[in-house]
């Protein structure tokens, strides 16, 4: 991810139960973790099916709880102009949501509205070819071949430190 930061978005695209969700939190846990050479960045981690399906407005209420409750609406939205949210939007293609073209819509509303902001998102390699990169621009994807090798060492490497 660190090779990646001056790039946009990431889609990580593995099997389904092969550890994508542990990668997302194991990128917030690195960016909270070095901080210095993530600077401005707020790793919000949110399962799709938690995207609003209608108001994009209510990505902020979601922020709100994810980041602290103290955290003003105005002061997300100054985060969200500025590029200082890292989404790391995990199970992107959730199969068994009835809303998911809704909240596709809206995350590309929120996507558009919030072009400074940083997108990591997990989806099933199945969807690999057919997903819109018309859509959701600047996209570079991270294919692991052997995701739970990867996962292993990721986990590894978090228990020596």
């Amino acid at each position: 991810v660190k090779e990646k930061k001056e790039e946009s978005n990431i889609i990580i695209f593995g099997r389904k139960e092969y550890g994508k969700t542990i990668v997302l939190k194991y990128i917030q846990n690195e960016i909270f973790s070095n901080d210095r050479h993530y600077e401005k960045m707020l790793p919000v981690i949110i399962n799709f099916s938690e995207i609003p399906k209608n108001n994009p407005d209510s990505i902020k209420r979601i922020i709100k709880n994810v980041l602290d409750h103290e955290v003003s609406t105005e002061k997300i939205e100054t985060y969200l102009q500025n590029g200082y949210i890292t989404f790391l939007i995990d199970d992107f293609d959730d199969y068994t949501d009835d809303a998911k073209e809704k909240r596709k819509e809206v995350f590309y509303k929120i996507s558009q509205t919030y072009p400074k902001c940083r997108y990591i998102l997990t989806m099933n390699e199945k969807l690999s070819e057919a997903f819109k990169q018309e859509t959701f621009t600047a996209v570079s994807h991270l294919k692991v071949k052997n995701f739970s090798k990867f996962v292993k060492e990721l986990i590894k490497e978090k228990r020596t430190k």
